[in-house]
């Protein structure tokens, strides 16, 4: 009985050569690689920006709420027997302006110069304090050295007409942080927009800001 002899190539045992990927595979391979790895980049960004936007907010609302309690606070020497001052009720003074009627959106004041609108940090610590009076941040820095800063810009109103109005007051609070780097070091930022309230409160593209609304009264205890 003869044996035929078995073919070299008819037989494809475990370590047969497998055909090799073509250059077009490769390229098909490499270019989704890629878009999945710049689609990992992108969700890591926006999911930082969203952090980063729901910080700033919780934190303007923070300023914003400590600001109105700074407010009821000098309501306390707002009686009956007292009018509104520059020494006792600072902020409600300079809130209602020369005209006592307020309505007008103004930047916070420094307690040193009424001409200087100071930034604030997250606790709420103004920059004429960390910087020293009269001292300015380091060129092209903006007040972003020393963390995120945030302006408080605020609006007084009475409340209704007649004497009965005298006695409340609206209240309207913003507080404004930078969008980007650049606007950090912004002339607008740099002196929180004081003079210039509706200019930086109108340009979105640089500055974003949180606003609050409520209303205080006069103390008619003491």
């Amino acid at each position: 009985m003869s044996m035929t002899p078995l073919k070299r190539d008819a037989w494809q045992g475990p370590m047969a050569a497998r055909p090799a990927f073509t250059m077009v595979e490769l390229m098909i391979a490499l270019f989704l690689s890629t878009i999945a790895m710049l689609s990992m980049v992108a969700l890591g960004s926006a999911k930082a920006q969203v952090f980063r936007y729901e910080r700033d907010t919780a934190t303007a609302n923070f300023l914003a709420n400590s600001f109105v309690a700074q407010l009821r606070g000098e309501t306390l020497n707002w009686n009956w027997d007292a009018d509104l001052d520059a020494t006792e009720t600072p902020m409600l003074f300079y809130g209602l302006g020369e005209t006592g009627l307020g309505g007008t959106w103004v930047a916070v004041p420094s307690e040193e110069d009424e001409e200087i609108s100071p930034s604030f940090n997250a606790l709420g610590v103004p920059s004429t304090q960390i910087l020293g009076y009269g001292e300015l941040p380091p060129e092209g820095t903006g007040m972003n050295t020393y963390s995120q800063r945030y302006c408080i810009h605020y609006r007084l109103e009475y409340v209704g007409e007649g004497l009965a109005s005298q006695e409340l007051l609206n209240v309207q609070v913003r507080v404004f942080w930078p969008n980007n780097v650049a606007a950090q070091s912004h002339e607008l930022f740099n002196n929180c927009g004081i003079g210039q309230e509706e200019a930086m409160a109108s340009d979105r593209s640089r500055f974003q800001y949180s606003q609050m609304s409520t209303v205080i009264q006069q103390n008619s205890v003491l």
